[in-house]
C-alpha cells in the first residue's frame, strides 16, 4: 500500500468540494479531500520503510501527498535540525499552494528547539524570490519567532520584500498585524515610519484593529497610521 492508497481510503468527497474552493488556483483534479488529521494519522503510522520512499518520491500528483510530505519532515527529524532544513529545501521548490506551504512551516516543530540554525535559513528563503519559499520564511517567523525568540532584524528584512505578490504580501501582513498585538514596541516604528509597501501596511492594520489582542486605544492610534 503506498501513500495515495492510504489518502484515498481517507477521502470526503464534501470536504474535496471545501477545498477546492480555497484553493481556486489549484486545478481539482490533485485534491483527493482527505481531512488534515487523518493525514496526520497516516503519518504517525505509515510503516517506517513505507514513508521513507515517500520522502524521496518528489514530485507528488496530489496535494494530500504534499501535506503528508511536510508531516514525515517533522516524524522523523523532529530532533535533527539538520536534517529537517535539508528535507525542507529539497520540498520547498514542489510547493505551489498556501496550504501546503503554511500547514509545512506550522508543523514543523524542530525550528522551535533550533532557532539559531533556522533563522539563519529564513533569512535564505526570504530572499529566494520564489512566492513559496519567501512565504514559508514569513509564516515560519510568524509560528516560531513571535515570543522571547523575536528577532526585530528579520521583520525590518520584511520589509524591505518588493509587494505585488499576493500570498507573500498578505503572509508579510499577517506577520506585523500578529507582532502589533505580540510586540507592539518592537515594530511601533516600522508603521510610524511607513517602511512596508502601501497595500502590506494597510492590511496589517486592518488585520490588527480585528484582533481581540490588541487594545482598543491602540487600534484607534493604528487607524491614525494608514496611508
Amino acid at each position: 500500500m503506498n501513500a495515495s492508497d492510504r489518502i484515498k481510503a481517507r477521502a470526503d468527497a464534501a470536504y474535496r468540494d471545501f477545498s477546492a474552493k480555497l484553493m481556486p488556483d489549484i486545478d481539482r483534479a490533485v485534491i483527493i479531500g482527505c481531512r488534515q488529521p487523518d493525514l496526520r494519522a497516516i503519518a504517525r503510522t505509515m510503516p517506517e520503510e513505507e514513508a521513507r520512499a515517500h520522502l524521496a518520491a518528489l514530485p507528488h500528483f496530489y496535494y494530500e501527498e504534499n501535506m503528508l510530505h511536510g508531516m514525515l519532515i517533522e516524524r522523523f527529524y523532529h530532533g535533527d535540525i539538520s536534517g529537517a532544513l535539508q528535507k525542507t529545501e529539497e520540498f520547498l521548490p514542489y510547493i505551489d499552494n498556501w496550504a501546503v506551504c503554511d500547514c509545512t512551516a506550522a508543523g514543523l516543530k524542530v525550528f522551535s528547539r533550533f532557532p539559531k540554525e533556522t533563522l539563519a535559513k529564513i533569512h535564505q528563503w526570504l530572499a529566494s524570490g520564489r512566492t513559496y519559499s519567501v512565504r514559508f520564511g514569513v509564516v515560519t517567523l510568524l509560528n516560531y519567532f513571535m515570543g522571547t525568540e523575536f528577532d526585530k532584524d528579520a521583520a525590518l528584512r520584511l520589509c524591505a520584500i518588493e509587494g505585488g505578490d499576493y500570498y507573500v504580501d498578505m503572509a508579510v501582513a499577517w506577520y506585523f498585524a500578529t507582532a502589533l498585538a505580540r510586540q507592539y514596541d518592537a515594530v511601533i516604528g516600522i508603521f510610524k515610519e511607513k517602511k512596508l509597501p502601501r497595500w502590506t501596511h494597510n492590511k496589517s492594520i486592518q488585520k490588527a484593529k480585528e484582533s481581540f489582542r490588541v487594545p482598543e486605544e491602540r487600534k484607534i492610534f493604528l487607524d491614525t497610521l494608514k496611508y
